[in-house]
């Protein structure tokens, strides 16, 4: 139920789209007149952009927070509670990112841009929702949809768990063993 709690989990970088994320919460949150969406933004802060965050979180608006950092080992266990896990990246070298893994394994869809190996680890509509990479717009959009629509993301969560069982060490082991 509204506020759907959703979070970033990443270095908190400009390259990872938390300034987007910020943007569309904010316009979803402004658009309807109340706090649809609550942004938890966990990470650790880039070195060198520090002073680009502090200016971001000055103009945080109403439900946005930074929750700082999280020890790898509770990562599963803090992202639980969210509805979904967003992924704005703007970072073209993106490779698997670990916090999708982690997200899979907690039951959490993952709202991405499209970035370049986003269909390596997303199955959009299935364990995630993506969107075109670097635009706002686009992720104002599908937030919006989600709005209209929040059954979407709660028919995934499953595919999620499903999903996370691909990537544990022995499933892996078993691919690159089939491979030599």
């Amino acid at each position: 139920s509204e506020p759907y709690k959703i979070c970033t989990f990443s270095r908190v970088w400009r390259l990872k789209g938390i300034a987007d994320a910020v943007v569309a919460v904010k316009y979803i949150n402004e658009k309807y007149k109340r706090e649809v969406f609550s942004l938890d933004i966990y990470g650790q802060v880039e070195s060198g952009d520090e002073e680009w965050f502090e200016n971001l979180k000055q103009n945080f608006p109403l439900g946005v927070n930074y929750m700082g950092c999280v020890a790898a080992d509770k990562s599963v266990d803090v992202l639980k509670p969210y509805f979904f896990l967003l992924f704005p990246t703007r970072y073209v070298g993106e490779g698997i990112p670990g916090t999708i893994i982690d997200a899979y394994s907690a039951g959490l869809p993952v709202v991405s841009s499209k970035y370049p190996n986003f269909a390596e680890i997303v199955d959009d509509g299935v364990t995630g929702l993506g969107y075109d990479f670097a635009s706002v717009e686009a992720l104002e959009k599908l937030l919006d949809d989600i709005v209209a629509n929040p059954q979407q993301i709660l028919k995934q969560k499953a595919n999620c768990l499903k999903k996370a069982k691909m990537f544990q060490p022995q499933e892996v082991i078993k691919i690159l063993l089939n491979n030599l």
